[in-house]
């Protein structure tokens, strides 16, 4: 064997390593694109509209809730709400409900936003002011 086909070898396995650990990195539970994981941490209390009524979050204690935070101005925003709606009617039978979280400075651009882009209830259950 030479020292290139040597080289080479070490190389390659050096390669798949560093590919695993990145593999590994981002597949744990806890990373959450850099950001600290929340899993098992306590909400903020706030207000929200669902279904026309008022509620606080703490009225779903127990309950399976998803927490979307959007905005009008945020592309993937838009393009992540049809997904939401399917994901809510997928868990409504069991007790779950998705709350689109507006972060909207004002009103006026959530409801500009809402008559551009008619959503389902995944998208348009609350809007935080």
């Amino acid at each position: 064997m030479s020292v290139n086909n040597i080289l080479r070898r070490i190389t390659g396995w050096a390669i798949m390593a560093l590919a695993a650990a990145v593999f590994f990195v981002f597949a744990m539970p806890s990373y959450g694109q850099g950001e600290p994981s929340v899993t098992g941490k306590k909400a903020e209390d706030f207000l929200v509209s669902v279904g026309g009524r008022q509620a606080r979050l703490s009225d779903f204690r127990g309950k399976v809730v998803v927490l979307n935070f959007w905005a009008s101005y945020c592309g993937s925003s838009v393009e992540e709400m049809p997904d939401l709606d399917c994901l809510q009617e997928r868990i409504r039978s069991r007790g779950g409900i998705v709350l689109g979280v507006s972060i909207d400075e004002d009103c006026q651009s959530f409801d500009h936003f809402l008559k551009e882009h008619p959503v389902g209830s995944a998208a348009g259950n609350v809007f935080r002011r």
